[in-house]
């Protein structure tokens, strides 16, 4: 059990409040881009989909990955937040639970936060405490109960233009389940093959929207008191 200064409590608490206040804003957060042609775009994100991340149970395994040990992994989120949400923190303490070849000490969680016109990227380890916490929580929520700002670390990143590596894909492709969750599954196996990510909004990361469209554009079925979208 932690002891700490009152003072400090009420910190603490103070800092979880407003982790709380800001993630549950996140629900519905209106983002702004524009593309190529100058125009604005603005969509509205109502749902908690950028809020969770969900990892396969089974890492991958292939003869050129014999010899390298996970370092971690990267979350993308649409806001800057000032900690490691609870969801974070669980995730990252089962992935090391459940597999040897993660090393606690070594493994680190990446946030790469898509702020207004900039980028920002925090790295976080888990604390022995966090450690325990985390991979006995069951609860993914951002006011799981025994969240504590102890319960990770930052630590020091350095960001580099070069870098010698290479990228594994799915040999199936797709990467994305963002349009298509329904197919996920935490138990799902998969090979890797050497090769390039495809974009997040490739044709295979959402094929029944373009079936879609490719339906309202065939004579047989478009209707004529349909109006035509790409008109």
């Amino acid at each position: 059990m932690e002891i700490s200064a009152p003072s400090a409590q009420r910190q603490q608490i103070a800092e979880i409040e407003k982790q709380s206040k800001d993630t549950s804003q996140l629900t519905a957060t209106t983002t702004e881009t524009v593309n190529k042609h100058g125009e604005r775009i603005i969509t509205a994100a109502t749902r908690r989909t950028d809020q969770t991340v969900h990892l396969p149970n089974i890492l991958p395994r292939r003869e050129y990955l014999r010899h390298i040990e996970p370092l971690g992994w990267t979350r993308t989120q649409p806001n800057d937040l000032p900690q490691l949400s609870p969801h974070d923190i669980t995730t990252h303490a089962k992935t090391i639970d459940a597999h040897a070849s993660c090393d606690g000490e070594k493994t680190i969680v990446i946030t790469c936060s898509f702020t207004r016109r900039s980028v920002s990227l925090k790295a976080y380890k888990l604390t022995p405490t966090g450690y325990d916490w985390g991979r006995s929580n069951t609860d993914r929520g951002n006011n799981s109960k025994g969240y504590a700002l102890a319960h990770y670390e930052k630590v020091p990143l350095s960001v580099s233009d070069r870098f010698l590596g290479f990228f594994v894909t799915p040999e199936q492709g797709s990467w994305n389940y963002n349009f298509m969750d329904v197919s996920h599954d935490a138990d799902m196996k998969y090979d890797l093959i050497l090769s390039s990510p495809k974009k997040f909004d490739d044709e295979l990361h959402h094929s029944s929207h373009f079936m879609n469209f490719s339906n309202e554009e065939n004579s047989d079925t478009f209707s004529t008191d349909r109006k035509d979208r790409f008109s």
